[in-house]
């Protein structure tokens, strides 16, 4: 009786393609960057100015005191990302979003404030950073 023949052997898949590559970065760039704005959020909803400078390379040495200083003040802060549109432009991007803050103060009442702001961030090696705020809260 003679030999099975050998399965047929599959064709190598295609190298993809330029498009489909800058595809494939704009969609991990994106998600590093919506990972550095979660850190943004995670920084002020715990109070924690040093944190808030880490992402935000902008910040001075004396607008984290002062931020510092304001987050005594507060039993809590919530912090959100609204209609967030983020912009990749090769090593830079821009990020528009709604940003709506609820900070509850140890005395007094409760602030709340929704504002149109811009991010504007660098990639610095393979991460993203925080280089610039603009808009009625850019702090």
């Amino acid at each position: 009786m003679p030999a099975p023949a050998p399965p047929p052997v599959a064709p190598a898949p295609a190298a993809p393609t330029e498009a489909e590559r800058a595809a494939a970065a704009r969609t991990t760039d994106e998600a590093a960057i919506r990972g550095v704005l979660a850190a943004y959020k995670s920084a002020y909803e715990n109070l924690d100015a040093a944190a808030v400078r880490r992402v935000v390379r902008s910040l001075t040495a004396a607008q984290e005191r002062s931020l510092s200083t304001q987050f005594r003040d507060y039993k809590s802060y919530v912090l959100q990302l609204q209609n967030v549109s983020i912009a990749v432009n090769g090593a830079r991007a821009t990020v528009r979003s709604r940003v709506a803050r609820t900070a509850v103060p140890k005395a007094g009442r409760t602030l709340s404030t929704a504002d149109d702001m811009s991010f504007e961030f660098q990639k610095e090696g393979d991460a993203w950073v925080i280089t610039g705020l603009s808009g009625a809260l850019s702090r």
